[in-house]
């Protein structure tokens, strides 16, 4: 998968999508291995049957933000979310990974980690509460 960052942006109304702590349902960081800084940070929140997804990215001279949430059943809303956020800050990604699961998110935001940074390998890292 790839990203493109070119009209990259911060996306003005992400404090409306980021929930409580007791709403917190996970974390996936993209971490520079050379010097240890995240560099995409996706953490997902639940109120009731809403999905919520906040999304951070950082660079060099470099920021974007982004936020989405969804609702229903049947698919994974995580990674519909996700997109919805990736969509929100003005980013590409060569697939589409709404509904796809854990994996298309990674994929999506190690591309996205990718292309802030040229590097070809980088640390991913889940957290649960």
């Amino acid at each position: 998968m790839k990203a493109c960052l070119k009209d990259a942006k911060q996306f003005d109304g992400l404090h409306k999508y980021r929930g409580n702590d007791d709403q917190f349902t996970a974390q996936e960081a993209v971490i520079n291995p050379h010097n240890g800084s995240q560099i995409a940070i996706a953490r997902w929140y639940f109120k009731g049957q809403t999905c919520m997804c906040c999304l951070w990215v950082y660079g060099e001279n470099f920021c974007a933000s982004g936020a989405g949430s969804v609702k229903g059943g049947g698919y994974h809303k995580q990674s519909a979310a996700l997109q919805l956020a990736i969509l929100r800050a003005n980013i590409t990604i060569s697939e589409p990974i709404e509904g796809r699961g854990d994996t298309a998110s990674t994929d999506a935001l190690e591309a996205i980690a990718r292309a802030v940074t040229g590097l070809r390998k980088v640390i991913t890292c889940r957290a649960y509460p």
